[in-house]
């Protein structure tokens, strides 16, 4: 059934592509992308999983995605007549040394950031004071919260990190190559060790993408012209996360214990087998209405005060293959279990609408810094539906913290052109 599900989805990107003009940077295409990846690794390692798909998990996820196509045709429907603004780029400058001290703004906040996850470490098992493996305690013991100093710090960085790229390949289409960007881009590593999960380099890989994506076809007024450059650099940059996600996984002993292949193969797929056997077992009821996909939005509501009962966040264990265990999913689960089948497919299917919505938006000249990060924040879903349901992450206050600093970051740097006393561009 596994091969049945990759010629499907293979033929359905192909549909995906006829219908949306050939655009490769859309929310079907990038869904549908992601499931022929996780269908062809868990094909490459059928001994491994040992698991037989059901139909019923193929017809999922085809509908599934359909419904993101349909949501995508019917927004482009109504924005049938805009008009692009065209390839003009503007150049923006930013002084050496005020890269420099944003590079110091964000180096410095991850290494409090780090200092505060290995203070946490030591309460929790890490009594030898490792730091190469602190990340490990810190992730079983599932107490730890961050600062409010580390948490706005940590956001306030991404967003810093986010600019530095859009800047830089913003003004490489205008003819310039300014390095001095990558300065604040390679202070982010720090907030990368700290963290005891590879979610967030994800996360930033995603958006990042986007907004490279973004800026590659907006020089080529969205003609399919460079295309096969953005799928060559996708595939790259899963390969280069792939690379990451080993290495940083030697922090909480999960690349010790399961071979190389064994650990990807369980990150990229496993979430397959989860969707299978959830579609076929089933689960509890809710305690919420959108317990999974709304955790963010609870969060905010008990913040204001709202008596809303906490629930359990963690996904239940399943087991494959030679007792091999996982507990990760695929996006349609959530969506599923918070709204049932149908309610499931109307979610993807207003994913589809509102991102295509907004790249519309971008389309027609409202392409400026703040707006692209919105639309690749969108997409950061979209890119983890095979792997996980990340809807919670984008639905809550740290998102509304974010778009803050994106604002104020524009105002500053792109519209006040802030420098540090006289200089000549």
């Amino acid at each position: 059934m596994s091969y049945i599900l990759l010629i499907v989805l293979v033929l359905e990107i192909l549909f995906i592509y006829k219908c949306n003009g050939k655009n490769v940077v859309s929310p079907s295409f990038i869904a549908c992308a992601m499931f022929i990846l996780s269908t062809f690794v868990f094909i490459l390692g059928k001994d491994y999983f040992e698991y037989s798909l059901n139909l019923e998990t193929v017809i999922t996820i085809f509908l599934f995605l359909f419904c993101i196509l349909l949501g995508e045709y019917v927004s482009n429907c109504h924005n049938a007549n805009y008009n692009k603004k065209g390839n003009s780029f503007e150049y923006i400058y930013i002084q050496k040394s005020i890269c420099i001290l944003l590079a110091i703004l964000v180096f410095g906040l991850g290494i409090i950031y780090f200092l505060e996850v290995y203070k946490f470490s030591l309460t929790v098992g890490n009594f030898g004071g490792n730091f190469a493996t602190m990340a490990m305690y810190v992730r079983n013991s599932k107490m730890y919260s961050k600062s409010t100093l580390v948490s706005q710090g940590t956001l306030l960085s991404e967003c810093i990190f986010y600019f530095c790229i859009y800047c830089f390949f913003n003004n490489l289409n205008c003819g310039k190559k300014d390095l001095r960007f990558f300065i604040p881009i390679i202070a982010f590593f720090p907030h990368i060790m700290a963290a005891d999960n590879r979610t967030t380099l994800l996360k930033i890989l995603s958006i990042s993408c986007i907004i490279i994506f973004v800026l590659m076809k907006k020089r080529t007024n969205w003609r399919k012209q460079n295309n096969g450059k953005i799928i060559f650099i996708a595939a790259l940059v899963i390969v280069l996360f792939l690379c990451a996600f080993r290495l940083l996984g030697y922090r909480t002993e999960t690349s010790i214990r399961n071979s190389l292949w064994n650990n990807l193969m369980e990150y990229i797929s496993a979430s397959l087998v989860g969707l299978d056997k959830y579609l076929t077992v089933g689960e509890k009821a809710n305690q919420l209405i959108g317990q999974w996909t709304l955790a963010g939005v609870y969060n905010i509501l008990r913040q204001w005060g709202v008596n809303i009962p906490v629930v359990d966040k963690f996904e239940a264990f399943f087991y494959y293959g030679n007792n091999f265990d996982s507990n990760i999913y695929t996006a349609f689960k959530a969506y599923i279990q918070d709204y049932t089948y149908l309610g499931g497919m109307l979610g993807m299917y207003l994913w589809g609408f509102f991102i295509t919505r907004k790249l519309n938006k971008v389309k027609r000249g409202k392409d400026g810094f703040f707006n692209i990060c919105i639309l690749g924040l969108m997409f950061y879903p979209i890119a983890m539906i095979s792997i996980e349901d990340v809807t919670a992450s984008v639905l809550c206050m740290q998102t509304i913290y974010m778009l803050i600093y994106l604002k104020v970051i524009e105002y500053f740097f792109v519209k006040r052109k802030i420098t540090i006393g006289k200089t000549k561009k």
